[in-house]
């Protein structure tokens, strides 16, 4: 069974096998969006090669070089509980987006990394990134300690 919501995260089911898949696809691109959209509201460009970057790359392929395109998470339902999908893509997408937000926090900073003032551009967004990452991995362990509850 696949679905998907509104974040365009998209999820398979897999019963047999008792696992939920949540993943999303685009995501070098979004990560780019994210950064030229910060650099366009100060009126910086993006493609441009700043003096620092000594790979030859611009500099929005360089700060999501290593950057999946395709970020997957599985989870598994253990043997001994019941099946549960509407559980297993709720904590799927926990997952998902908490290593979302671990890898848009190593974007930026690489991108602050590359610049001289970086700071001022993305210090708000490295805050909300990190709160972020801590608040689904609250989520998770609310989504795990009902989960004992009802057991």
């Amino acid at each position: 069974m696949k679905k998907q919501n509104d974040n365009h995260i998209n999820y398979v089911v897999n019963e047999e096998k008792r696992t939920c898949t949540a993943y999303l696809e685009d995501v070098q691109d979004g990560m780019k969006a994210m950064v030229r959209k910060r650099l366009e509201h100060y009126g910086l460009d993006g493609i441009m090669l700043y003096p620092n970057s000594f790979d030859s790359k611009d500099f929005l392929t360089a700060v999501v070089d290593d950057i999946p395109d395709k970020v997957v998470v599985t989870v598994r339902c253990s043997p001994e509980d019941e099946f549960n999908p509407e559980t297993g893509c709720a904590l799927a997408r926990v997952r998902l987006l908490r290593k979302m937000y671990d890898y848009r926090y190593t974007v930026v900073v690489r991108a602050m990394n590359r610049l001289t003032f970086s700071a001022v551009l993305f210090n708000e967004l490295l805050c909300t990134c990190n709160d972020h990452a801590m608040n689904y991995e609250d989520e998770e362990s609310t989504i795990l300690n009902s989960l004992k509850k009802s057991n």
